[in-house]
């Protein structure tokens, strides 16, 4: 099948969130379906952010924060900074409850928020400056965008030793409305565990 036959959207009768994302890995200049393809699911989908990641400074609005945990949520510890995370701009429009008709101009601002730097703490005096991603491309014909996690985030997300890291259900946020609620729910279950 081609590419466009395989990231479809695709509803099914138990809800908007079948074909919300599946991933692709890039082998040369052709687009190849990875070997660990992966649909999200709301009652599935865990959130695992290590400590230095939920301690970090960063201002992003509620869109971009849900889209931004969204990505996170579809990463495996078999992933490589080369793997592409598509997801159906519909669909995401439909979990995160985004209003107005003006929903791909505000999908465009909150992709813009991911490539702004913010700062990791690492020890208490050492900080690194990062992008969320790197790499973002809409395809207005398929109705997806497509994202690269930047490297430096990469080991803040996957292959987390027990204790170290947050974990939680990515549904707990996507009905929040503000930043601060989104950043309040992570700290307090931070601390909560």
């Amino acid at each position: 099948p081609s590419l466009g036959e395989i990231i479809a959207p695709s509803l099914s009768s138990s809800g908007i969130l079948s074909g919300f994302l599946k991933k692709y890995t890039k082998n040369k200049n052709t687009a190849k379906r990875s070997s660990c393809e992966k649909r999200a699911n709301l009652k599935n989908n865990e959130i695992k952010k290590s400590e230095a990641l939920i301690k970090s400074r960063y201002k992003l609005k509620p869109l971009a924060i849900k889209l931004i945990t969204s990505l996170i949520s579809s990463v495996q510890d078999e992933d490589t900074p080369e793997q592409e995370y598509i997801f159906s701009v519909s669909n995401f429009i439909d979990l995160a409850e985004v209003k107005g008709n003006d929903y791909y101009r505000k999908l465009e601002e909150a992709t813009d928020e991911l490539f702004k730097p913010f700062k990791i703490n690492q020890n208490g005096k050492d900080w690194t400056k990062v992008n969320w991603v790197k790499k973002c491309k809409y395809r207005h014909g398929l109705g997806t965008i497509a994202f690269q996690i930047h490297e430096d985030i990469l080991p803040l997300i996957k292959n987390l030793k027990k204790g170290n890291y947050l974990k939680y259900d990515l549904e707990n946020i996507l009905k929040l409305r503000g930043e601060y609620s989104i950043r309040i729910y992570e700290l307090l279950k931070d601390a909560y565990n």
